[in-house]
């Protein structure tokens, strides 16, 4: 008993570490507003997100989903943010994909990966450059309604499975007023009571239905809109999650 109670408190004591590693759930900056959430599944997450504004006023969104669960996921999740800063720093989203699976490679085993999806937004020019390794394809939600799937094209194989992979960066225009929504495929593929998942296709249908849009519209809050998509996920597909879900919304603000 006294061996349970020390392991509930160590593992209590990993998941506050793991929940400070995390940058706020609403940030702001110029030209910009943000919003995430990040629910775990287990005790420890195997997902993550970060958010890092650089000196030119660009800003770099990365979510992540590490294989696997509990102790082990919890420490490959927190070697890889680790490791964000020295391979994102002067190079675009898809070299910077491919020296992160580099450095990954002498550090996991045959079962382990990391998919990892990386955005650089500059909102000077409204440009976005995008690298996904091995996650849903984000959603460029427009502020007519429209909801544009962005696809990477190449390989999108997730970190840490081969060597010299080459990772595309695609590029998209963002306007004023139009929102940016990365997650983790924890979301579409949450299953309901009869065992289907939500599916992509039902995932972009939902980001269309015009009851989620307008009642955001009202309030123009980022975080309400997020707290209102994960609710309706949550409302189909029960409370108990077999997978972590995250999400990361960023809206781009007129000058």
């Amino acid at each position: 008993l006294l061996e349970k109670e020390l392991l509930t408190a160590e593992l209590e004591s990993a998941r506050d570490f793991q929940h400070r590693l995390l940058p706020p759930s609403e940030m702001s900056g110029d030209r910009w507003i943000l919003s995430s959430r990040s629910y775990a599944a287990g005790a420890l997450a195997g997902d993550f997100y970060d958010i890092v504004s650089r000196e030119d006023g660009s800003l770099d969104l990365v979510i992540a989903d590490v294989a696997g669960k509990g102790l082990a996921a919890g420490l490959l999740m927190a070697s890889t943010k680790s490791l964000l800063p020295q391979v994102t720093a002067a190079v675009c989203p898809g070299a910077a994909l491919e020296e992160l699976n580099s450095c990954l490679l002498p550090l996991l085993n045959s079962r382990e990966f990391v998919a990892l999806t990386f955005a650089r937004f500059d909102p000077r020019r409204g440009e976005l450059q995008l690298a996904n390794a091995g996650l849903p394809d984000p959603y460029l939600l427009r502020h007519s309604g429209a909801v544009e799937p962005l696809e990477v094209t190449g390989d999108r194989l997730p970190l840490g499975i081969r060597q010299e992979v080459t990772y595309v960066t695609a590029q998209y225009s963002i306007e004023p007023a139009d929102r940016l929504l990365l997650l983790s495929d924890g979301i579409p593929e949450a299953r309901d009571h009869r065992g289907n998942p939500i599916g992509y296709e039902g995932l972009l249908r939902l980001l269309e239905s015009s009851d989620i849009w307008e009642s955001d519209a009202a309030t123009g809050d980022p975080g309400r809109w997020l707290d209102r998509l994960f609710d309706e996920v949550s409302r189909r597909t029960g409370s108990i999650l077999e997978d972590d879900w995250t999400a990361v919304l960023l809206e781009y603000q007129a000058g």
